[in-house]
């Protein structure tokens, strides 16, 4: 069941959010906001994030964010935050999971 009423991005699924991106009531920029201060929050506990781009990550949700205040979203999922395993990242520090 699809709750439109959630409060913390973190805990939205896909659809939630990209349904709140397309009608404007959360933008990929909020909900990227949300997902690195949880990342900072967890990490000293969990060790999951050897690397956290947040420059990225949040030029990326501004990229998003246009993208659907355009009506131009590039896929259904546009602007739904993601972690990647760093083995394939290109462009940063390949630490194969080692801080």
């Amino acid at each position: 069941m699809i709750n439109d009423t959630f409060t913390d991005p973190c805990l939205a699924s896909a659809e939630e959010l990209t349904r709140a991106f397309a009608q404007g009531r959360l933008s990929p920029v909020e909900a990227t906001q949300a997902a690195l201060a949880r990342a900072e929050a967890i990490n000293p506990r969990l060790n999951a994030f050897t690397i956290i781009d947040h420059d990225g990550a949040r030029a990326a949700a501004e990229a998003s964010a246009q993208r659907w205040r355009d009506s131009a979203a590039l896929s259904p999922i546009d602007g739904v935050t993601m972690t990647v395993k760093d083995l394939v990242l290109c462009g940063l520090d390949i630490r194969y999971g080692s801080a």
